[in-house]
């Protein structure tokens, strides 16, 4: 299956990529995920710098975001998509890339939430500082309070993307650019909308509900 997920930051992308990458043994790709890597790495390369700047609310060029995705999904027969593309011209460059390999997409699925809603569930997003770790205050808080179950370190909110500035600056981006999207993947059939302000296993079991009428 080749799925992609939309949905403005903070709706829950992420989490089900995770879900359904599982269950569909396929990777999940992670545009957010591959540029925190970069950053990672500690090299001050141009390509370092100019995700420190896209996770800072910069504007993604599209041959950085074509050149991100492609590497990732380039050698997998399936995949989910999460925060690629986020442009009507990134879209038409995967639909080529993805033409050339005898294949297409099967459905994308746009994740719907109230801004209040969103709101509280990004308030409450948390990271671990050493591994990476996500957790959230209501849903899916850690076992001690604000340190990660996984490695004992300290939970912080995600420094380039939940702080409230930035968040602002990521959603009206995310109106500009990717909102047209969607009417660019209704024309062709593929949008599935899907109430996404249940708990995650609520809004997961939605869209199998909505895959099932694929397989």
């Amino acid at each position: 299956m080749r799925l992609i997920l939309l949905g403005p930051p903070g709706v829950g992308k992420g989490t089900q990529g995770a879900r359904l990458s599982q269950a569909l043994s396929v990777p999940s790709v992670s545009t957010g995920a591959l540029l925190r890597a970069l950053i990672a790495t500690g090299n001050e390369t141009p390509r370092v710098l100019e995700a420190r700047q896209i996770l800072s609310g910069a504007f993604v060029s599209d041959t950085f975001a074509n050149q991100l995705a492609f590497e990732a999904i380039r050698t997998q027969r399936g995949f989910v998509l999460d925060g690629y593309p986020r442009s009507v011209s990134q879209a038409e460059a995967l639909d080529a890339f993805l033409l050339e390999r005898g294949t297409a997409l099967d459905a994308v699925f746009l994740l719907r939430i109230s801004d209040l809603a969103l709101a509280a569930r990004v308030a409450g997003r948390r990271v671990c500082s050493e591994c990476g770790a996500t957790y959230h205050l209501a849903i899916a808080p850690s076992c001690q309070e604000g340190r990660c179950d996984l490695c004992g370190a300290g939970l912080t909110l995600r420094p380039e993307e939940d702080q409230p500035g930035k968040r602002l600056l990521r959603r009206q981006l995310y109106e500009a650019q990717t909102v047209p999207l969607c009417a660019f993947y209704q024309e062709r059939g593929l949008l599935r909308e899907i109430d996404a302000e249940g708990l995650p296993e609520v809004v997961y079991n939605k869209i199998c509900e909505s895959l099932f009428g694929l397989i």
